[in-house]
C-alpha cells in the first residue's frame, strides 16, 4: 500500500496536489453549506476547516449513521464514542473523491431521515 501511495503522489506532482487540496476543500465547504440548510443539522463550530468538520445533530449521531448506512452511505464518526457529552456530534469529511451528486444524495437522505 505504501508503494502505491508513493507512486500516486509522485504522479500528481505539486500542481496535482494543489488541485486535490482545492477539490477536497470545495467539496467539504459545499457539504457544510448544504447541511446547514437541513433541519436538525448544523456545523458545530465556527472555526476554519479544511476537509472535515463536526456537525451537531438534533438526534444522536449513532442514529443518523444507522439511517445513512441503510442507504449504503458511510456517514462519518459518532464523536459520542469518545465522550458521552458529544453523542449529538458527527465528524464528517469530504475529499476530492466526492462528487456534487454524491453530496446532494447524502443531503436528500438526511432530509428524509
Amino acid at each position: 500500500m505504501a508503494t502505491a501511495a508513493t507512486v500516486y503522489m509522485s504522479s500528481l506532482g505539486p500542481e496535482g496536489f494543489r488541485e486535490i487540496g482545492q477539490a477536497a476543500y470545495a467539496n467539504a465547504h459545499y457539504l457544510a453549506e448544504q447541511l446547514s440548510q437541513v433541519d436538525g443539522f448544523e456545523v458545530a463550530f465556527d472555526a476554519p476547516f479544511f476537509h472535515e468538520f463536526a456537525v451537531r445533530c438534533s438526534q444522536p449521531a449513532a442514529a443518523v449513521l444507522e439511517s445513512l448506512l441503510a442507504e449504503g452511505i458511510l456517514g462519518g464518526v459518532d464523536l459520542g464514542i469518545f465522550n458521552s457529552e458529544w453523542n449529538d456530534l458527527l465528524l464528517i469529511a469530504a475529499t476530492e473523491m466526492n462528487t456534487r451528486e454524491g453530496i446532494d444524495h447524502l443531503i436528500e437522505v438526511l432530509k428524509a431521515a
